[in-house]
This record gives structure tokens, C-alpha cells and sequence, in this order.
């Protein structure tokens, strides 16, 4: 269940998967960071901050190919077009695991899309520690109890394959499914974590939760109540007044997952594409339908929609928070709109009503 490594044994293990697999990671770009190809092992970053967007993208493409159609009279039918590989994404934080696996819910376990659930059958996941930010909640979004569930990890069925844990001096390696142990095997030498490893990957763990400095002042089980007692809050004007409504924060977000569907015709009008793209319920026309009529036209609505999308929706349709703490919607926002901010004072609000 729990090996250790040490941290040139760790570049091996990297290096050796680089070669022989196709990887994804997050590399340093302009001072930032981001998920990429990886080529070279060294271009690999396992201390980074929260990237700017996460690894959905991997997933669930910002635009993907479904079918390929001819429009000639007695052209053959459609051809699906499905672009899973193998691959190995190393480096993920839990609060992208947590999502990813939230992801599931919607795409493997409840539609069965089979463009997705190829793409999550043929990636190995490979998580690592962090030291939060000062814009991270993720204590507050029931993570940790998730992802380190001890009896998922024990019987093999944990939302990662492995994690690595940094303990300065030396690694230890969580195996979280049959899969991992098997990736293990095959490109790392490790040793069996001591009693004293673990303890230090326990206490280690337990300072990480005391230094979230973030003021988020509810856990994600309180948050269906509360949006419920605040659906006609003036609160949602409020901070509509401030947002451009220009959807960043969904691009961003590793939990949304709406999308468009749209046939492309080429040029030659012979062939087309029928193409999955990226949607935000932050833009105008996204509740719009037939006769022009629009469901949520004033952006109070749509940032209302959003939160209980996050909050509350989430939740009761699959039982975990559909927001996991990341702070990327507040880091990239045009309009510096902090979610933790709203929350806040929604909470504020309804305990002086």
C-alpha cells in the first residue's frame, strides 16, 4: 500500500515513463504554470502552484471531433471518431483528482459517453502533494476525505493510480489501484515505507490543513441550504454588477463540463465534422432556445445558475461539491470576482434576515 523512493530513484521512475508512454504534466510557462506534453522528465514540475486551467482538457476536449459525414447521395454513414490513448498524467493535485472523478459521475457512470469513458479508461493517474495558496479552499470541499479514502486505498479502488507524497528527504508512494502497483513494478525501485515514513507523511498532511489561510466560512455540505434560503438574494445583482459575464471562470473550472454540439460543412461541401465544444452558462445566449426566448438573460441569473450549479445541483445529483476549492475561477477572473467572497456573504446575509 505504501512504498518509499528516494528523490533520484523518483527522476528515474519519471524518466523511464517519459520514454516508454505517452505523458501529460505541468510544466513553467511565463511564470505560471500549466498541463502539457511532456518530452524530458526534467521538464516535469511536481512542486508547482494550482495551474491556470486544469487537466479536463485530457478528458474532455475544448473542442472534440464525435463524427466525420459525407453529403454525397449514397455516402456511407457516419463515421464515429473516438482519439483515446494511452496516457499517463503525472503530477495532479487532489482537487483535480477529486474532480476528475466528479467528471465520471456525468460522463462514464450516468451517460456512458464513450468518447470520454475511453479516454479515462487508458489514463493512469499519478498524484502529488501541495502546499495551498492563499486563493485554495479545498479543506472546505470535502477533498482530502475523498481522495485518501483508507478504504478505497486498501481495497485498490482510489481515484488515482498513485500518489507521491514529498517528505523532503525521500518519497512516499500511495498505490491506489492494481494498475499503479503495476506501473510501479515495472519502471520504479522503492522499498517499503517504515512506520516512521508514514508518520511523516501523517504529520506532514496535518500542517499542510493548518496553513489554508482562505476565509471560506462554510464546509460544501452547508451550501445546498444555504443557496436554497438565498435564491432571491439582492446578493447576485450585487456581484452581477461587477462580471463581464465572459465565461472564464467555466474554461477554468475542472468540474464544469457543458458543452455545445455544432456541424461544421467544408469548404469543398462534401465533407463535415460534427464537433463537441466547450460551453459557459456565464454567456448570453447559452439558456437561450427557439423564438429567441432566453432563460436566464440577465447575467444576475446566470452567476446565480453557476454558483448553484457548484453548491448545490452538484450535490444532489451526485452526492459530492461540485466546486473543489482550486481558486482558479477567482484567480482569472476580469472582474477579480471571488467565489469564496460570494459565499461569504450569502452566508451573511441570510443569518441578519
Amino acid at each position: 500500500m505504501y512504498k518509499a523512493m528516494t528523490r533520484a530513484e523518483l527522476a528515474v521512475f519519471a524518466e523511464k515513463l517519459v520514454k516508454g508512454n505517452t505523458v501529460y504534466g505541468v510544466v513553467a510557462k511565463d511564470g505560471q504554470f500549466a498541463w502539457d506534453s511532456i518530452h524530458d522528465h526534467k521538464e516535469l514540475v511536481l512542486d508547482y502552484p494550482t495551474t491556470i486551467s486544469s487537466p479536463k482538457k485530457y478528458f474532455l476536449p475544448p473542442t472534440e471531433t464525435l463524427l466525420k459525414f459525407k453529403l454525397a447521395a449514397n455516402s456511407p454513414d457516419p463515421k464515429a471518431v473516438n482519439e483515446s490513448k494511452d496516457a499517463i498524467l503525472f503530477g495532479m493535485h487532489a482537487c483535480d483528482i477529486y474532480a476528475t472523478r466528479m467528471l465520471d459521475n456525468a460522463f462514464s457512470e450516468t451517460n456512458n459517453d464513450v468518447n470520454y469513458g475511453e479516454k479515462r479508461k487508458k489514463a493512469l493517474i499519478i498524484g502529488v502533494s501541495c502546499q495551498p495558496d492563499p486563493d485554495c479552499f479545498c479543506n472546505k470541499m470535502g477533498v482530502d476525505e475523498f481522495v485518501f479514502d483508507q478504504k478505497n486505498i486498501q481495497s485498490k479502488s482510489a481515484p488515482f493510480d498513485l500518489f507521491i507524497v514529498n517528505l523532503i528527504h525521500k518519497y512516499v508512494v500511495i498505490i491506489g489501484s492494481a494498475r499503479g502497483e503495476e506501473m510501479l513494478k515495472k519502471y520504479a525501485k522503492t522499498i517499503e515505507a517504515t512506520t516512521q515514513d508514514i508518520e511523516a507523511m501523517k504529520i506532514i498532511e496535518s500542517k499542510r490543513i493548518e496553513s489554508f489561510t482562505n476565509k471560506f466560512m462554510l464546509n460544501y455540505d452547508q451550501l445546498p441550504k444555504l443557496l436554497a434560503k438565498t435564491y432571491s438574494s439582492p446578493v447576485w445583482k450585487e456581484y452581477a454588477d461587477k462580471c463581464f459575464a465572459c465565461g472564464t471562470c467555466n474554461l477554468v473550472c475542472p468540474t464544469c463540463y457543458c458543452f455545445d454540439i455544432k456541424e461544421e460543412v467544408h469548404l469543398n461541401l462534401k465533407d463535415g465534422l460534427r464537433n463537441r465544444n466547450w460551453d459557459s452558462c456565464m454567456l448570453p445566449m447559452f439558456a437561450e432556445v427557439a423564438g429567441g426566448e432566453n432563460f436566464r438573460e440577465h447575467v444576475s441569473d446566470r452567476l446565480r445558475h453557476r454558483l448553484l450549479r457548484k453548491g448545490m445541483y452538484i450535490q444532489e445529483k451526485f452526492g459530492m461539491s461540485g466546486c473543489v476549492g482550486c481558486g482558479r475561477c477567482y484567480r482569472n477572473c476580469t472582474a477579480d470576482i471571488s467565489i469564496t467572497e460570494m459565499y461569504n456573504r450569502l452566508k451573511e446575509v441570510s443569518e441578519n434576515d
